[in-house]
């Protein structure tokens, strides 16, 4: 089963009531969903495939972001909740600042650590693509942070 379709499973199994209560959110008046058909489409069934307006209602239904972690993970990228508009201030910058900063030294050590011995074995480049990613979303946090303390609206 591939990654993106774990991440779909995993938050539709989130949703209130499980599989049969998202099917039955899933429906509507000119069509209703069967939980069956629904568990199908998530596993990878040959004669039921997930389509990606009922993927999206997932998405939103369940409030997950794993789908889009899973699809940027894929496609090599990294997926980022950006700040919500709102009343930021220059304390919430400085600990996004200081975030940043331990981030990177959890990455400097991790890195010391995996060249150790000359070699970076499969546990340790996941821990360093991880480390990565955090790292990725957290200075993206603090550009959207900024802009949205100091830009004129």
């Amino acid at each position: 089963m591939s990654e993106l379709r774990i991440a779909a499973w995993r938050a539709a199994k989130t949703f209130p009531g499980g599989i049969e209560a998202l099917a039955a959110a899933l429906s509507s008046p000119d069509r209703k969903v069967n939980a069956q058909i629904l568990r199908n489409q998530l596993c990878g069934n040959e004669r039921h495939r997930l389509c990606v307006d009922d993927a999206e209602s997932i998405i939103d239904l369940c409030n997950s972001d794993e789908i889009a972690q899973a699809a940027a993970r894929q496609r090599g990228g990294v997926f980022l909740r950006l700040p919500v508009p709102g009343d930021h201030d220059r304390d919430e910058l400085l600990a996004k600042f200081n975030e940043l900063y331990a981030r990177l030294g959890d990455l400097s050590a991790t890195f010391r650590q995996a060249v150790s011995d000359g070699e970076v074995d499969d546990r340790e480049r996941r821990d360093l693509a991880g480390l990565g990613q955090e790292i990725h979303a957290t200075l993206e946090g603090l550009l959207a942070l900024t802009f949205e303390v100091y830009c004129r609206k």
